[in-house]
């Protein structure tokens, strides 16, 4: 894998522990001005951290090849208020990973021998965990909570790439949490398979679908300034155009 992001970038990678980022994730990785940065769960079997670690610079991969990327608009600072900055950067982190995982779940199912069973175990466990920590019986259908279905509808394409039968017990779990976001997930994933997700103009293509699809969603359901999050995420043609941190 080192080998294969070489061909694209010199830049030393530095492996560390998610811990230090006060993360339970399975991982996390990001790209600097001078350094890629893996941080990794070392509470996680070697299997598990391996497949992590190749997920995660597949993702700076994808970047230095020229894939989409989604950035938050420069003047937003103008238009939005600040209490909702934080909310704004994890709808686009959410967002971007999607886009990438459209083509990175195929690529670690074929073409790396990995032993993907725990992995793809703790995927679902965390998914799990994230249905069940939002009331969605008993919470009021307001525009928090159909906010929290535009997050469902999006993170619920990554389900559909899972490998079986993981891809069944999460979509099982979907589908009885909220039926409603289920099946717009499910029509939304229909849509960007048609389109394909091989090359850096099939993502772009998919980018923007899914972008249009969760905004509209957000306006029929009133969802209000909450859905302002996403209209404020900007769909790039090419990521490596959208400036690294120092």
């Amino acid at each position: 894998m080192l080998n294969l992001l070489r061909r694209h970038s010199s830049k030393p990678v530095q492996v560390r522990d998610i811990a230090e980022l006060g993360l339970t994730y399975l991982g996390a990785g990001k790209e600097y001005s001078n350094w890629i940065e893996v941080h990794l769960n070392t509470t996680m079997s070697e299997s598990v951290q391996e497949a992590v670690f190749i997920h995660e610079l597949l993702h700076i991969l994808m970047r230095n090849q020229g894939f989409p990327g989604i950035a938050i608009r420069a003047d937003i600072r103008s238009r939005i208020h600040l209490d909702l900055i934080p909310h704004l950067e994890k709808s686009r982190d959410l967002f971007s990973s999607t886009i990438d995982h459209l083509k990175i779940y195929g690529i670690m199912q074929e073409e790396f021998s990995l032993d993907l069973n725990a992995y793809f175990k703790d995927q679902v466990e965390g998914k799990v965990r994230r249905f069940r920590k939002f009331p969605y019986r008993d919470h009021h259908k307001d525009a928090e909570y159909f906010f929290q279905v535009q997050q469902d509808i999006l993170d619920g394409l990554n389900y559909h790439l899972f490998p079986e039968p993981f891809k069944q017990e999460i979509l099982t779990m979907f589908e009885s949490t909220t039926l409603e976001g289920f099946q717009a997930c499910s029509a939304l994933f229909g849509k960007v398979s048609k389109i394909g997700s091989q090359t850096p103009e099939q993502l772009f293509k998919c980018a923007e679908v899914i972008k249009d699809q969760i905004v509209n969603y957000g306006r029929k359901k009133s969802v209000g300034i909450l859905n302002q999050l996403y209209l404020e995420l900007h769909v790039v043609k090419d990521a490596r155009a959208i400036p690294l941190e120092d």
